[in-house]
């Protein structure tokens, strides 16, 4: 007997799948993606919960399909099998058969699904274009020179005044000793000596000065001065001596004593020399002192003794204290003198010096200020510091006054920069937004307190692009301040 199974609807079927979840498929709408914070980020077509809900519909519909009623064709049933057993087993075995062939199908929605997610929301928001504007500020260089005074005790910095202090006084020597560079010369010199004239005659003689005499060995000399003899007696002759020099100059002008012997000049006059004539000499080179000799190793013993000052010094400064260039009184000795002969020098050096301190964040922030103010007088509002100001002391002069105040002259350095505050940086992006790049360097450069501009343009095209977003939202403003000084 042949039983006939009329065609059920697969829609109706499905319908009661979803029935059975409670939540009809029309009243589970799928939520818009959230726009993220971040400039220029795109929400995504569609969401990823709707995706996840999708797929859980799918896979119920796949499994409601599984099990319904397959479509059969009309077949003829042995009439010893019960209907009701015959159907049973008819649609489990048709269940399987439908289950298995449907489960790739779902496996391959899935991964286009999942595929189709990924794109929607990492790569499209990489198409959406955008731009990085960076201004370089101008810059103002501020330099001030200005007068402090360090005091001791409390110090009043609208008086320009700096706490500080003085250190105990110490003295310090160094000596060394130097081969001299400097080379003397000295011509040829004559010998000189001593002639003795005797006079025998009852009366008074003279000898004129440059009596030319000549001794045994052919060497002349001559006299320098008048001899004025005295007159001789029975008993004595009168004498006297007086300078004489060799007429050649070297070595052979020393002659030996009575070289010069015998009468000479006048009757009743005699002359000798009885000693031997000395310095004749050849001319020579020898070394000696000079003037640089003596102020190099002066200025290298300085240099060595203010190193070993500073850092005996050093000890009593406190660590919110500078050292300033101490006050020292030099004593030099030399030996032996500028211009004398010596092949060697030797030079001491002692100084006596007195340390002087100042509190270092006190005078940082004084001359801060008054740069500071000079800065607003000159550029006025609109500008701030790049780093900070760098002061330097020049010159310091002890007022040597009962109060022991110091007078420095200190220059200070800084550089001043045009900042932009957020609203203006929003007003600028405003202005350049659709321009193309060069327009947007035009507009920018016109715009006080700028320097310099750079536009990168960002996102997929841009490198044939030339025009900045529409969307001020999509430029970024920054602000580039240096910090140099």
């Amino acid at each position: 007997m042949s039983h006939y199974h009329p065609h059920r609807s697969r829609r109706t079927r499905m319908k009661t799948a979803r029935e059975t979840q409670g939540v009809p498929p029309q009243e589970q709408p799928m939520e818009a993606h959230q726009l993220g914070d971040a400039p220029g980020e795109v929400p995504p077509l569609i969401g990823l919960e709707s995706v996840v809900q999708f797929l859980l519909l799918m896979d119920q519909a796949i499994q409601a399909q599984a099990g319904a009623p397959p479509e059969l064709e009309e077949s003829s049933v042995v009439e010893s099998v019960p209907q009701e057993a015959a159907a049973a087993a008819g649609r489990g075995s048709l269940a399987r058969v439908s289950q298995r062939r449907a489960r790739p199908f779902v496996l391959l929605v899935l991964c286009l699904l999942a595929a189709g997610a990924v794109v929607v929301c990492f790569l499209v928001p990489c198409f959406t274009a955008s731009a990085t504007v960076t201004i370089l500020p101008v810059e103002r260089p501020i330099s001030d020179t200005t007068a402090l005074t360090v005091v001791r005790g409390s110090a009043n910095p609208n008086r320009h005044q700096v706490p500080g202090r003085r250190l105990s006084a110490l003295t310090l020597s160094e000596a060394q000793t130097v081969p001299t560079t400097g080379t003397g010369h000295q011509p040829a010199q004559a010998a000189h000596g001593m002639l003795t004239f005797y006079n025998a005659s009852l009366a008074m003689q003279t000898i004129s000065a440059g009596t030319l005499l000549v001794g045994a060995d052919g060497v002349a000399v001559v006299t320098e001065q008048d001899a004025e003899l005295p007159a001789g007696s029975l008993a004595t002759n009168g004498q006297i001596s007086v300078p004489a020099h060799a007429m050649i100059a070297g070595s052979a002008g020393n002659i030996p004593a009575a070289d010069i012997y015998g009468a000479c000049c006048r009757l009743d006059v005699f002359v000798q020399n009885r000693s031997a004539f000395q310095g004749g000499q050849e001319a020579r080179s020898f070394p000696m002192v000079t003037p640089q000799d003596l102020n190099g190793t002066v200025a290298a013993l300085k240099a060595s003794l203010q190193e070993s000052i500073q850092a005996a010094l050093a000890v009593q400064v406190h660590a919110d204290e500078s050292l300033l260039p101490p006050l020292c009184t030099a004593t030099v000795r030399a030996t032996p003198a500028v211009g004398e002969e010596a092949s060697q020098l030797r030079v001491t050096v002692a100084e006596t010096c007195t340390g002087l301190v100042y509190n270092t964040q006190a005078l940082q922030d004084l001359v801060t200020r008054v740069v500071t103010e000079q800065a607003l007088r000159q550029w006025g509002g609109g500008y701030v510091l790049a780093g900070r100001v760098q002061a330097r002391v020049v010159k310091s002069t002890s007022e040597g006054d009962k109060q022991g105040s110091l007078t420095l002259q200190v220059t200070g350095r800084g550089a001043w920069v045009y900042q932009f505050t957020q609203a203006q940086l929003h007003h600028l992006a405003t202005l350049i937004a659709g321009k193309s790049t060069r327009e947007a360097r035009t507009i920018l450069l016109g715009v006080a307190g700028v320097q310099s501009v750079t536009v990168q343009l960002h996102g997929t095209g841009v490198e044939t692009s030339t025009t900045l977003p529409g969307d001020p939202a999509q430029i970024k403003m920054g602000e580039l301040i240096g910090f140099g000084l």
